[in-house]
């Protein structure tokens, strides 16, 4: 069986779940209690919520309809375009870091804040339905921000891999990996002192300013860029035909609409690569500390915990 068959298997695997589980979580509702407004930031920060996913939305918006163009002017969806689609269709993962403890808790009073999604997925271990704020709007920009930062991290790849022929994988891997890292420390220890989320549980010993409630995991560094690393790697690795390693074989198959088992093939791979992510965090969760001191109401739980 090609490689494409098994990860498109996989793709509809994820879609069908996340389908089963939006729709369960649509059906209850989506209402989630709010903090007092005298408890918030005040209207910067409300401001502040809106504008950042706004304009990171942007360059991906203008990358998507590049990539658009590109693929009508070869007759062929590109493999960044199915990247970009794949990875929104993973975005659905986001509250799933808290499968076993407390590793990320969103602030209710953010915009388009609602209940969240993940207390419907089979097998769950954290709090029930209602109890657990998420934000859907940036949930979906960090889909589309994961594509834009492997794109960026697949560009320095290959600007390197010019500069020295020969290379070895191993070292394209690690410098990656590094880009990666760089990509997580200049965007993403913002986000909790902004007021978005805030990390409700870390390993002390692996968390700057530990105890606070914008502490943050440096471990996030590593996990972050390996999955940034990992899926643009996969887009640089192709055969003589042009095919990724998620696409391999479709080159050989006599069906006629390919595009679709491409992308679920895609979507496959970054489901997985989510999973990966996100059982890493689980894993650090199981020594986590206690929750950051002096918190605002509108961060919970962890008294659903």
């Amino acid at each position: 069986m090609p490689p494409v068959v098994v990860w498109a298997c996989l793709g509809a695997f994820f879609v069908v779940l996340q389908t089963y589980v939006l729709v369960s979580w649509l059906v209850d509702g989506t209402h989630i209690d709010k903090a007092p407004e005298s408890s918030g930031f005040g209207t910067t920060m409300e401001v502040i919520g809106v504008l950042v996913p706004l304009l990171t939305v942007v360059p991906v918006v203008v990358l998507t309809v590049k990539f658009v163009r590109e693929s009508r002017a070869q007759r062929r969806a590109t493999f960044d375009l199915l990247l970009v689609i794949g990875c929104v269709l993973s975005a659905w993962q986001d509250p799933l870091l808290n499968w076993f403890h407390p590793v990320i808790t969103v602030n209710t009073n953010q915009f388009m804040a609602t209940s969240s999604w993940a207390p419907y997925v089979p097998g769950w271990q954290g709090p029930g339905e209602h109890q657990q704020a998420e934000m859907p709007w940036h949930a979906l920009v960090a889909g589309l921000g994961t594509a834009l930062s492997a794109i960026v991290v697949g560009a320095g790849v290959q600007w390197l891999a010019k500069r020295r022929p020969g290379i070895r994988p191993i070292r394209l891997m690690g410098f990656a990996v590094l880009l990666g890292m760089v990509l997580t420390a200049t965007s993403e220890p913002f986000l909790p002192a902004l007021g978005f989320f805030i990390w409700s549980g870390a390993t002390p010993e692996l968390t700057l300013f530990s105890g606070t409630w914008y502490q943050f995991p440096v471990y996030e560094l590593v996990t972050a860029g390996t999955y940034f690393a990992a899926l643009a790697m996969l887009r640089l690795a192709v055969n003589e035909r042009g095919e990724t390693l998620a696409e391999r074989g479709v080159g050989e198959l006599s069906w006629r609409r390919t595009t679709w088992l491409r992308l679920l093939a895609v979507a496959g791979v970054t489901n997985v690569a989510y999973v990966a992510y996100a059982v890493g965090h689980m894993l650090f969760a199981w020594n986590h500390g206690s929750p950051p001191t002096d918190l605002p109401d509108f961060f919970r739980p962890p008294a659903a915990y």
